[in-house]
């Protein structure tokens, strides 16, 4: 059957600093309350994208830290350790337990909470539904908060990528071959920095609601 494996890359805050150029702006304490949001709010539009696609999409933590592995924290869904490294080498350990078990693979980010559950619907059916192909979603900084793809990328794939660059994710797709189909999600931001902390005060009522109690 058609597969999708979707891996979500988190931190357990007891082991791991979180949100650090934020909480140089906002403390640690509210840095650390702003990720608790993003972890909550993602585990409950992935949950619901699972409900949604239930013979079609399995949900995993992709979790840094391996003593977190068995944290009642994650839960929620099954867990894949992101291994050793820099960031390309965890994004190609987590990757490569994916496509051992599933024809297509997705990896996001924590850190885009407020993306549209429809979109993501509609970007995975893409990829479920569409052979050789691969969906983007690129953040305003130059990165992306989301790959998915169903082709096999080349063994050196994510470690011949720089990130947290204003090119990343143009680099990543001049990598892929070409004559793939592909869907591109909106331009999204992280949150990062406390000009997107306060975007998010003011746009989002349960985020201002979690922060204030």
């Amino acid at each position: 059957m058609n597969k999708l494996g979707l891996a979500i890359f988190v931190k357990t805050p007891e082991l791991s600093p979180v949100k650090t150029r934020l909480a140089k702006d906002i403390g640690q304490e509210k840095a650390l309350r702003a990720y608790e949001w993003c972890l909550k709010t993602v585990e409950e539009t992935y949950k619901a994208l699972q409900s949604m696609l239930p013979q079609s999409l399995d949900v995993y933590w992709a979790v840094a830290e391996k003593e977190a592995l068995n944290c009642n924290r994650w839960r929620g869904f099954p867990n894949i350790y992101q291994g050793e490294g820099a960031l390309g080498d965890r994004l190609h350990t987590v990757t490569s337990v994916l496509t051992k078990k599933y024809q297509n693979f997705v990896v996001v980010g924590a850190d885009t909470p407020i993306l549209p559950l429809s979109l993501v619907t509609h970007s995975l059916e893409f990829l479920l539904n569409t052979p050789n192909s691969y969906v983007l979603g690129p953040a305003e900084d130059g990165g992306f908060y989301l790959f998915g793809a169903n082709i096999k990328v080349p063994d050196n794939f994510w470690n011949s990528l720089t990130y947290s660059q204003s090119q990343t994710a143009n680099d990543l797709v001049a990598l892929l071959p070409n004559g793939l189909n592909k869907n591109y999600l909106p331009q999204m931001w992280d949150l990062d920095t406390v000009e997107t902390y306060e975007k998010l005060l003011f746009e989002n009522e349960s985020f201002r609601e979690w922060m204030d109690c």
